[in-house]
């Protein structure tokens, strides 16, 4: 077989037309990055996650909407506020669905920020996961999302400062220390809707002085109490597992 050499003008007429139908194929340039809106202090990603936080702290008040994106929650990856010493209070807006889950007391989603002192919910709903506000150790009071009906494990973490919490009504299960070490807590009623405490909830919050456990009350893991100066407990009559060790320095 011959091969006939292309010349002339037809030649690179040919391969002008092979140029541009290669201008035209797609170009492979790795895994597709998720679009990311800004309005200069919050970043967020097309699933309404807040990436970046470059605002300057005091009380921060998330925004509903940013660049158009409605915000839902955080990258907890991102870690966007961890850390955030300068902030003094955040709202959450209406929108906002969740405060995701970290892997750790210095992964939550607000961890260390050491200088807030008050949250507040615009959304009934908001969830908070574990480590949310672990080592906020200067926050004073958290007045919980109304249909809140589980707090994540470690939530509240070594938060020092806490004296008083206002439960919401529908409130079910409590996690595995999410009040412990929270040393300025002095009373605890919690609603008669609460069916699980994980273990060590409440373990060293060494100013408690008053526990009403609610009368639905079914299921208290290890240490729930464990370190607590408490001299008395009245457990409700529904109670059907408790741990040897529920209150083992119980005066």
């Amino acid at each position: 077989m011959i091969i006939k050499r292309l010349s002339g003008r037809r030649g690179a007429a040919l391969l002008l037309i092979f140029a541009m139908l290669l201008s035209l194929l797609p170009v492979f340039s790795g895994p597709a990055r998720a679009a990311e809106f800004t309005d200069g202090t919050f970043t967020v990603n097309d699933a309404g996650e807040i990436t970046v936080y470059a605002g300057l702290g005091g009380a921060v008040t998330i925004p509903g909407t940013v660049d158009g994106v409605t915000v839902k929650s955080i990258n907890i990856a991102s870690k966007p506020f961890v850390g955030k010493t300068e902030i003094t209070k955040v709202v959450f807006p209406a929108q906002f669905e969740s405060i995701p889950s970290g892997t750790s007391e210095s992964t939550g989603a607000f961890s260390n920020c050491t200088n807030l002192t008050e949250i507040e919910f615009m959304n009934t709903d908001t969830t908070i996961g574990n480590n949310a506000f672990a080592n906020c150790t200067s926050l004073e009071s958290v007045d919980l999302p109304e249909n809140l009906m589980a707090i994540g494990g470690n939530a509240f973490f070594a938060c020092h400062a806490l004296e008083s919490i206002k439960w919401p009504v529908n409130l079910e299960s409590l996690g595995t220390a999410a009040f412990l070490n929270c040393t300025s807590l002095k009373s605890i009623v919690l609603p008669n809707s609460v069916k699980t405490l994980g273990g060590s909830v409440f373990a060293h919050c060494t100013g408690l002085e008053e526990v009403i456990l609610p009368a639905g009350l079914t299921s208290a893991g290890t240490g729930v109490f464990m370190g607590c100066a408490l001299e008395s407990i009245d457990l409700p009559n529904g109670l059907e597992t408790l741990d040897d060790n529920f209150f083992p320095k119980l005066h």
